[in-house]
């Protein structure tokens, strides 16, 4: 069980900031699996082919791409959760007017700037979490984590049901718009974590934390190419493959994929306290390439694509708050290292996932 304790804030205040920035990462990880289950009804609607609508995914990663560098540049320079607020205003807006898009332009534009939003929040949230948490901050990385890919487990979800109901997109991200509004409502009633004292930092210590840096962004570079790149177009290639002809139960598919990734991060609280970071990030990456190669050699019906999109996303649950444990661990985390990691994250988001899109038309 996570403690409460930490400096500056009492208990029962430090319960109510760290839930706040939970339900950040929550909605972050909802937003980041939006577009896949929406890209065949986006499709339908629109007109256009999936490969035209492959931009979709190129606009959300450059938008995340200028939320990282301008989380970084203002951090410390505004009020922090008033920071937060103006991305999660960004969010509602974004959110809201995308269903009512009716051309590529319009979508191409909602999406920058619903992904430039997001990631605005997500790097404020996450530097917020480790100030607040100081040296403990380890399992909290974990949580927010698992939050994170709890909302993104439920996402497809809702989109799959609001498919049932109505045929359209409009309830489920119509829900993502309230949920930003009331969390302004409520970061406004919140008292904002105070900073660390930086220390001095010997030469040769700034050139190792530079180089563990620049080792984690690149990283962060092919693991969200992957996550993203394979959650979004995970519907279309169980369309493509004829193992179901629903727009529907294809976005199930997705959330197979983010329930292990949820799972996997709740099961990595324990093991992340006693395994060292290093070793965590080098199992999780072995097995990854292990299961994603079963998957392309076995997923030909329903049963095998489960059981390894499942394997798969148990694979990558550890690797990113692994990741960000061992830079706080190593006293390389802050604004800064935060958004160029976020950075990196997004520039791997925005490439693989076109190339996916590239790879799946030439297969049709």
């Amino acid at each position: 069980m996570l403690e409460t304790r930490e400096k500056g804030l009492g208990g029962a205040a430090a319960r109510s900031v760290t839930t706040a920035y939970f339900v950040c990462f929550a909605m972050v990880g909802a937003l980041s699996a939006m577009l896949g289950p929406s890209l065949p009804v986006l499709s339908d609607a629109s007109g256009l082919s999936a490969s035209a609508l492959s931009v979709l995914f190129t606009a959300d990663s450059v938008g995340a791409i200028c939320g990282a560098l301008f989380a970084g540049r203002v951090f410390d320079r505004l009020d922090p959760h008033a920071q937060l607020a103006l991305g999660l205003g960004g969010i509602a807006a974004a959110v809201a007017a995308i269903p009512l898009a009716d051309s590529l332009l319009l979508l191409v534009l909602g999406w920058w700037a619903l992904g430039a939003s997001k990631i605005f929040v997500l790097v404020t949230a996450n530097t917020l979490l480790m100030r607040q948490r100081g040296e403990d901050a380890g399992p909290y990385v974990n949580a927010a984590q698992f939050f994170a890919g709890l909302g993104s487990l439920l996402m497809p979800a809702l989109i799959a049901q609001a498919l049932g109901a109505t045929g359209g997109l409009h309830l489920a991200y119509w829900a993502m718009t309230g949920l930003a509004v009331l969390l302004v409502a409520r970061l406004r009633a919140l008292p904002v974590p105070a900073p660390a004292v930086p220390e001095p930092e010997e030469p040769e210590r700034r050139a190792q934390h530079r180089r563990i840096v620049a080792t984690v962004a690149v990283l962060f570079f092919f693991y969200e190419g992957a996550e993203i790149g394979f959650s979004g177009w995970l519907p279309s290639f169980t369309l493509d493959q004829g193992i179901t002809d629903s727009s529907g139960t294809a976005a199930y598919y997705t959330s197979v994929f983010w329930i292990a990734m949820t799972l996997g991060r709740l099961l990595c609280l324990p093991i992340a306290r006693r395994t060292p970071a290093e070793r965590i990030l080098l199992t999780s990456l072995a097995a990854c390439c292990t299961t994603l190669g079963a998957l392309l050699l076995f997923g030909s019906t329903s049963l095998f694509v489960v059981f390894w999109t499942f394997a798969f996303g148990l694979s990558m649950a550890s690797i990113f708050p692994a990741a960000f444990t061992m830079l706080n661990q190593r006293g390389a985390m802050n604004g800064r290292t935060n958004a160029l990691c976020m950075f990196a994250a997004s520039g791997g988001a925005m490439f693989f996932p076109l190339v996916i899109g590239q790879f799946v038309t030439l297969r049709r």
